[in-house]
């Protein structure tokens, strides 16, 4: 496949406003329009947004369209309505990163990154993928199915590269038939069964997780629901699904792939799994981590890129990079700032948009009153984490939270206590040296920080306080359903995203016990919040529960 995003630049700025006057005959609109499925006016139309994206070098509004053509407000409408079914083909995507300042009516705009790929550097994702290896196969599913999950692909667009993918490795994989007899929906359904079953994770996925993840609307998925309860989908007819539901509680309708699955498509006759035991590290499962985090555009950018770089294919290319050029397999990072500002809380969310699991420290619990027993404790920690990622699909993610003790300056021997304290910050710096996976730490004292631990971190991302705009955002998420001049007046209170929500969970229990939404009351918790001299709240970061 050839790149022809230099032929599609051309054709726009030649034809100039092709969304007013879109052209007909050409050979590139003919083949955008058989390949994709377009209308003539849909495929002008994006032409005209692929050449504006690619001159930016990043996301457009509809509106900056509307401003350079001077387009009527009858226009513009038209020219979001033709944006939405580019959308809703999977041609164009919302930029999430600028989410939060777009609106309905100028939405923030960028290209579908498979459909990029294919027309920039003319290949496809798929080009990733080993295509003889079943794991590979449902692994690159896994990664097209969580696009859908988040929104950055459509139902249809997802039929579209699920079915391109199957029907590529069927020439290697004959056990793939037994994913291909059935409807897109069953087909899609099934390999988020195999892909949880590789994952040790079977009973975390519902009926209400698969119909969710499939299906665009809320009546699309009640539909899926139902049909998935009611046991009336062909592949649990066939033997290869089961639902194990529980009557007395809600939402327990467990799915799971079943031996005869494993046996006919993964080739298993028994799942053999080895076991870790956790002694020192708390295991947290990435399918039990959801949160929603307001930044600032600039610093969401750095969140997000730090993201792309730990996602599956991009870090196995990275880790292949960094041993080439003679430098050490390991991602260590330090995440600093006050408390509350969301450190925690956004290892939470890498580790749940890229599928890997945590290894969470907590400092003070390994500190032992014994002599050597401490230091025994940190080391074991790190032998954990090496099981770890021999047992686990993914390499996963090592958080050593507030680790502002361990990461202090080292200071003079006077007592045991300090003697232990330098010993297990040179185990530390010692496996920190040669660190193979990923190591994130966490801590609110950044200036004490020794010399020795801040060489070692690739990353040092400082997470700052709210600005009065995001506070508004935190402050609408917690308290939906307040008056807007109420917003105005308590986002000028310079509060963190935990103290908002420690606040706001107060002012919601005051108003169910004495049915009142007195903003005086709002204001009294706010001034008694900030009045403490030190945050006790150990809330993580802006968590929308």
């Amino acid at each position: 496949m050839q790149p022809i995003y230099k032929e599609i630049i051309s054709f726009a700025e030649k034809h100039d406003d092709i969304f007013r006057k879109p052209v007909k005959e050409h050979k590139l609109v003919a083949q955008f329009v058989k390949e994709y499925d377009l209308s003539v006016l849909e495929t002008n139309t994006f032409f005209l947004f692929f050449k504006e994206i690619m001159k930016a070098e990043s996301s457009i509004s509809p509106q900056s369209i509307r401003e350079k053509f001077a387009y009527s407000f009858e226009e513009y409408i038209e020219l979001l309505s033709t944006v939405d079914n580019l959308k809703k083909k999977g041609m164009l995507i919302s930029d999430k990163a600028d989410s939060m300042l777009g609106t309905t009516l100028n939405p923030n705009i960028l290209i579908d990154d498979i459909l990029f790929q294919r027309l920039v550097f003319g290949k496809h994702a798929l080009d990733n993928c080993k295509l003889d290896d079943i794991y590979s196969v449902i692994e690159y599913a896994s990664e097209i199915i969580d696009k859908r999950d988040n929104k950055e692909l459509t139902t249809k667009k997802l039929y579209t590269e699920i079915n391109t993918l199957l029907k590529k490795a069927s020439k290697y994989i004959n056990e793939l038939i037994y994913i291909m007899r059935y409807n897109n929906e069953e087909k899609i359904a099934l390999l988020i069964v195999i892909d949880e079953y590789l994952n040790g994770n079977n009973v975390f996925l519902t009926a209400k997780n698969i119909s969710s993840t499939i299906m665009d609307n809320k009546s699309e998925q009640m539909y899926f629901y139902t049909k998935i309860i009611n046991e009336d989908l062909q592949i649990i007819k066939d033997g290869f699904v089961s639902i194990d539901s529980n009557t007395f509680i809600t939402d327990s309708d467990n799915i799971k792939l079943t031996q005869k699955g494993a046996r006919k498509i993964l080739n298993l006759k028994k799942k053999k799994t080895k076991k870790i035991n956790f002694e020192l590290s708390q295991y947290i499962k990435h399918s039990t981590l959801k949160s929603k985090l307001f930044f600032e555009k600039q610093f969401q950018e750095e969140i997000l890129r730090l993201q792309k770089v730990l996602e599956p294919t991009k870090f196995k290319q990275l880790l292949k990079e960094l041993e080439k050029n003679n430098h050490s397999k390991g991602f260590v990072s330090l995440f600093y700032g006050l408390a509350g500002t969301g450190k925690t809380a956004s290892v939470y969310e890498i580790a749940h948009k890229t599928k890997r699991d945590v290894l969470q420290v907590n400092i003070e619990k390994i500190r032992d009153k014994y002599v050597g027993e401490s230091e025994k404790k940190l080391a074991q920690i790190f032998e954990e984490y090496k099981e770890a990622k021999k047992v686990l699909k993914r390499v996963p993610i090592l958080l050593f939270n507030e680790a502002d003790a361990l990461l202090g300056q080292r200071i003079g021997i006077s007592n045991s206590v300090d003697q232990m304290n330098n010993s297990m910050q040179n185990i530390l710096l010692q496996n920190l040296e040669n660190f193979k996976g990923i190591f994130i730490a966490t801590t609110n004292l950044i200036e004490n920080i020794d010399d020795a631990f801040s060489r070692r971190f690739l990353y040092k991302l400082e997470f700052p306080k709210p600005t009065r705009e995001t506070r508004i955002k935190i402050w609408k998420t917690k308290l939906p359903n307040l008056p807007k001049k109420i917003y105005t007046d308590i986002s000028k209170y310079e509060l963190t995203g935990a103290q908002i929500e420690v606040i706001a969970k107060q002012f919601f229990i005051r108003s169910f016990l004495e049915d009142t939404t007195d903003e005086n009351i709002l204001h009294n918790m706010i001034k008694n919040e900030l009045s403490y001299k030190t945050e006790k709240t150990n809330s993580m970061g802006f968590l929308n529960s």
